[in-house]
C-alpha cells in the first residue's frame, strides 16, 4: 500500500516505526512554499485525512483532524475576535489575552473542512488557567506539555518538560475528556483520540488532535511523536509568517536566531526518538528473534517427540492382531500389514481398492454399506460379523468396527478395525451347543425330579377310578342276580310276585345303587380327566422347542408350568394367579416354560424355608400383563428374601444357597439366559429380606428383534 511518502497510505490500527518515518519525512515538507500557519495547518489536517486509514484501507482512519494555535485576542482576525468576545459576552478582552484559535481542520463532513465554516468554537479566550475546563481535551493535551499555565495566561515564559508531547484517549466512547457524546463521538463511530502540541519559540502553543474510527492503542501513540516533531519543523519556519490569511506579520521581537535554536533542539529531539525507538525496536526484534529460536527448537523437539510417536504408533498398527483401514469415499487410502494377511491381498493392492473387494456380491455389499451409513451419519459405531473368503479360497468368520472421523460426512474419512473371529465363531457355537445340551440336561432333571411328585398326583385319581371300577364291578354283580330274579319271576307270575320282586331290590340295596354308581361314574371321570391334564402338561413340557420362534399363549404355557409343578409347593404354598390379557407372544414356548418352571421350583424352596416345621403355608403369585409392546410376568413369593450380600450373584451359574442335593445353582442362570441372551428380555427381581422376593420377566411382543447389520462404508 505504500507508493511515496507524498502519497501513501498507512492503515493506523497496523502503523509501524518505518511508516511514522515515512510520514514524518512527507510532512516536513508541508511548509515548503507556504505564507501563513494557517495553510500549514490546514494542509496538516488533510494530510492526516488522507494518509492514515482504517484496517480495510477504504476509508480515513481519521473521522475528524484539526490544529489549533494560541494567539494574542488583539492579533486575531475579526471573525475570531467576533468568536472569542462571544466566549464572554459583555466582558472588555485585553489586546494581550491569549486565546486558543482553530488553525486547521477536515474531515469526513463538509462544514469540517474549512475554517470559517466550522460550526463551533474557533476562538476560546483563557482568561485564566479556569477557561481550559471549558475544553476538556485541549486542557488534558496542553497540561500534558508540562507548562506552569498560570505563568503561561499571565504572559510569562514558561519551560515546557521537553519541546512536544503526545496524547491519548484509547476509549472515546464514554470518556468526560470527549463532550458531544452523543453527537459527535457515538453517531460518527468515534473510537479513540490522539493528539500532541509543542512549544513555538514565539511561547505560543501549537497542537493537533484527531478523532479516529480505529481503536488507537499506546503502542501506536508512541509513533506519533516522530509525527509531532515532524510536523513542528515544517512550522518553524513559518513563525514569523502571517499566521492567518489575509493578515500581516505579528509584530514580534527577531525570533530568527530562536527559529534557528528551535529547529536545532527539534532535530536533536527527532534524533533522539529515532534513537529511542530504534532501540526499542531492536530490543523488540531481538526478544522475537529470542522467542523465534526458542519457538524452532521447541518446535525441533515436538517435531522430533512427534516423530517418536509417530514411529511408535506405526509400530502398534504393524503389530496390531487387528487389521486396520483408513477409508475414504469407499477406498482404502491405508492399511497395516495386519489386514494384509487377513484377506490374503497384497497391501499394494488394498490401498487404493474399493471397499467391494471385501464382499461376495455387489448386492451384499449396497445393503450393508447403508446400513452402515446410517449408523454412521449418527455418529454411533458401525459393527458386523461377516464371512469372507481369502486369496488363497478360504473361508473365515470377519467382525468390522468402524467409526466416522466426522459424523457430518462420514464418506470423507472413517476408521475400520477387522479381526478374525473363526477360532471365536466356533467355540460360540460349541458353547451355544453345549448350553443347549445344558438346557435340556436341566430340563431332563426337572422332569426326573418332578417324576416321583408327577406319579404321585396321577396316583390319587388313579386310586380312587380303581376304587370306584370295583364298586361297580360289585354293583353290577348284584345287578345282574336282581335281572335273574326279575327275570324268574316274570315267567311265573305269581301273585306274590311284586313282594318276592322287593326282597330282591332290597337284597339288591338296588336305592343304595341307584346313587352311587353315577357318582362313582362322575368321580372317575374326573380323576380320568384330571391324569389327562396331568399327562397333557408333562407333554406340553417335555416336547422339543422349535428352532425358530412362534406364537405362543403365555397364560396357558404358565398353566400347564403350574400344573407339573404342583408337587413342588403344594405342601407349602398355595399359588394365586392373575392372568391379564395378553396377545400371542412370539417366543420359545418350551424354554420360557423353563425359566418359569425354574423360577416357580426356587420360590418353593424360598417358602419352604420358612414354614418349614409349622403347619402353616405361604404363598406364590403369578401375574401376567401387557405394558406397551412387552409382556410382563410377576411371580412372588413369601419367602425368606435375598440378603443383600448375594444378591450380585443370584444369576451366576452354579451358585446356589441350598444344601446338597437340593439345588444346582443353575435354575436361575438358565432362567436369565433364556429370557435376556435368547429372547433380548429382561429377568429382574425385587426383594425385602423376612417379606419375600418378586422376580420380574419382561418379553417383547414380536420376539427378540434383529439388529441392523453395519457395513464398511
Amino acid at each position: 500500500m505504500i507508493t511515496s511518502p507524498e502519497n501513501a497510505m498507512y492503515s493506523l490500527a497496523d502503523l509501524e516505526l518505518s511508516h511514522a518515518m515515512l510520514i514524518g519525512a512527507a510532512m516536513r515538507r508541508l511548509g515548503q512554499g507556504a505564507e501563513t500557519l494557517e495553510s500549514v495547518a490546514q494542509t496538516a489536517a488533510r494530510f492526516f485525512c488522507d494518509q492514515l486509514r482504517d484496517e480495510q484501507g477504504e476509508r480515513s482512519a481519521c473521522v475528524l483532524a484539526r490544529c489549533f494555535k494560541t494567539h494574542r485576542y488583539g492579533l486575531l482576525p475579526p471573525e475570531l475576535k467576533v468568536a472569542a468576545e462571544a466566549e464572554l459576552p459583555g466582558q472588555v478582552l485585553d489586546p494581550q489575552t491569549r486565546a486558543v484559535a482553530l488553525l486547521g481542520t477536515w474531515g469526513d463532513l463538509p462544514a469540517w473542512c474549512a475554517r470559517r465554516e466550522s460550526v463551533g468554537r474557533q476562538a476560546i479566550p483563557i482568561i485564566d488557567a479556569r477557561m481550559l475546563d471549558r475544553m476538556p481535551m485541549l486542557r488534558e493535551l496542553f497540561r500534558a506539555s508540562g507548562l506552569d499555565w498560570s505563568s503561561f495566561v499571565r504572559g510569562e515564559s514558561s519551560t515546557p518538560r521537553k519541546g512536544f508531547e503526545v496524547f491519548l484517549v484509547a476509549d472515546a466512547d464514554g470518556s468526560p475528556i470527549i463532550p458531544a457524546q452523543e453527537q459527535f463521538v457515538r453517531s460518527h463511530g468515534v473510537k479513540s483520540a490522539v493528539g500532541f502540541s509543542f512549544l513555538l519559540p514565539t511561547q505560543e502553543i501549537f497542537a493537533v488532535v484527531l478523532f479516529t474510527r480505529v481503536r488507537v492503542d499506546a503502542g501506536i501513540a508512541d509513533l506519533f511523536q516522530t509525527l509531532a516533531l515532524s510536523l513542528k519543523l515544517a512550522v518553524l519556519p513559518l513563525v514569523s509568517a502571517p499566521t492567518f490569511e489575509g493578515m500581516g506579520p505579528d509584530p514580534a521581537l527577531d525570533v530568527q536566531d530562536k527559529i534557528l535554536s528551535a529547529q536545532n533542539a527539534t532535530l536533536q529531539e527527532l534524533l533522539a526518538v529515532h534513537e529511542e525507538q530504534a532501540r526499542t525496536h531492536l530490543e523488540l526484534i531481538g526478544a522475537q528473534k529470542r522467542a523465534l529460536d526458542q519457538r524452532a527448537r521447541e518446535a525441533a523437539a515436538a517435531n522430533k517427540a512427534l516423530e517418536r510417536i509417530n514411529a511408535e504408533q506405526n509400530l502398534v498398527l504393524e503389530s496390531s492382531t487387528l487389521g486396520i483401514a483408513l477409508v475414504r469415499k469407499r477406498h482404502f487410502q491405508w492399511a497395516n500389514r495386519r489386514l494384509e494377511e487377513l484377506l490374503g491381498i497384497p497391501l499394494a493392492r488394498i490401498q487404493g481398492a474399493s471397499t467391494r473387494i471385501l464382499y461376495p456380491s455387489y448386492e451384499v455389499y449396497e445393503e450393508l454399506s447403508r446400513a452402515a451409513y446410517a449408523l454412521l451419519a449418527q455418529g454411533l459405531r458401525s459393527e458386523h460379523t461377516l464371512q469372507l473368503r481369502r486369496r488363497d479360497g478360504t473361508l473365515f468368520w470377519c467382525r468390522f468396527i468402524g467409526k466416522a472421523l466426522d459424523s457430518a460426512d462420514p464418506e470423507a474419512g472413517s476408521i475400520w478395525m477387522f479381526e478374525d473371529i473363526t477360532e471365536a465363531k466356533r467355540a460360540e457355537q460349541e458353547r451355544q451347543m453345549m448350553e443347549v445340551q445344558l438346557r435340556q440336561a436341566q430340563k431332563l432333571e426337572s422332569v426326573g425330579r418332578l417324576a416321583a411328585g408327577v406319579a404321585h398326583e396321577i396316583n390319587t385319581p388313579i386310586q380312587f377310578v380303581s376304587d370306584n371300577v370295583h364298586f361297580v364291578k360289585g354293583a353290577v354283580g348284584d345287578l345282574e342276580g336282581l335281572l335273574d330274579h326279575c327275570r324268574s319271576l316274570a315267567l311265573r307270575s305269581g301273585e306274590n310276585a311284586a313282594t318276592q320282586l322287593a326282597a330282591a331290590e332290597e337284597a339288591a340295596d338296588l336305592s343304595f345303587l341307584r346313587e352311587n354308581i353315577p357318582k362313582a361314574l362322575e368321580s372317575s371321570l374326573e380323576g380320568l380327566s384330571r391324569v389327562a391334564t396331568i399327562v397333557g402338561s408333562m407333554k406340553e413340557f417335555a416336547h422339543p422347542d422349535q428352532k425358530e420362534m412362534a406364537p405362543v399363549d403365555l397364560n396357558q404355557a404358565i398353566r400347564s408350568t403350574l400344573t407339573i409343578a404342583h408337587n413342588e409347593y403344594k405342601y407349602v404354598a398355595d399359588v394365586d394367579t392373575d392372568f391379564g390379557e395378553l396377545p400371542l407372544v412370539v417366543c420359545h414356548g418350551g424354554e420360557v416354560n423353563q425359566a418359569v418352571l425354574n423360577i416357580v421350583v426356587n420360590a418353593a424352596h424360598a417358602v419352604a424355608d420358612v414354614v418349614q416345621g409349622t403347619d402353616n403355608k405361604g404363598r406364590i403369585g403369578l401375574a401376567t400383563r401387557r405394558e406397551g409392546e412387552s409382556v410382563v410376568v410377576r411371580i412372588s413369593d413369601t419367602g425368606t428374601g435375598i440378603p443383600e450380600g448375594i444378591r450380585d450373584q443370584v444369576f451366576d451359574p452354579f451358585f446356589t444357597t441350598k444344601e446338597v442335593g437340593r439345588g444346582t445353582g443353575q435354575g436361575l442362570s438358565i432362567a436369565r439366559s433364556i429370557i435376556a441372551d435368547k429372547h433380548g428380555g429382561e429377568l429382574t427381581f425385587e426383594t425385602e429380606v423376612g417379606k419375600g422376593t418378586t422376580f420380574i420377566i419382561r418379553l417383547p411382543l414380536e420376539g427378540r428383534k434383529a439388529a441392523p447389520a453395519p457395513a464398511l462404508r
